[in-house]
């Protein structure tokens, strides 16, 4: 499995209190077998955001290909690396092949004017209960 940044989602200009706001996107790409993943984190960095963190944002969720949510929506929690988390418990199958994904939530009325949102995630340590759909393995 390797993941990375969507170029199909490029950076953008987000609005307040809207649902739906873009603030990422990832390429998921899948090899041999469809992988299940049990929890995936996701981190949010708020450069220029001085005083927000992860929860002024809310109603955060995953979309997939065709724009069907596959988890969420959950609210971020506030801690120092660096800004906050997002912890989606859904179940979510990636089949074999590349799948696009979106993180779309809503920003609370506290940003302003050149306020960046990044998001990451590392498998190796973010998802957990990863398995092999055909083998049952852990991955």
């Amino acid at each position: 499995m390797v993941i990375t940044k969507a170029n199909s989602v490029p950076a953008q200009s987000i609005a307040e209190n809207s649902p739906s706001q873009v603030l990422g996107g990832f390429d998921i790409e899948v090899k041999g077998e469809s992988i299940t993943v049990g929890q995936l984190v996701f981190a949010f960095d708020l450069s220029g955001a001085s005083g927000k963190n992860a929860a002024d944002l809310t109603s955060v969720s995953l979309y997939g290909p065709d724009d069907q949510v596959v988890a969420g929506p959950v609210d971020g929690v506030d801690t120092t690396d660096p800004a906050g988390k997002f912890t989606f418990t859904d179940t979510v199958t990636f089949p074999v092949g590349v799948t696009k994904l979106k993180l779309l939530g809503k920003l609370n009325t506290d940003f302003v004017t050149n306020d960046t949102i990044q998001a990451s995630t590392t498998p190796g340590t973010d998802w957990t209960t990863v398995t092999g759909q055909l083998t049952g393995n852990s991955i």
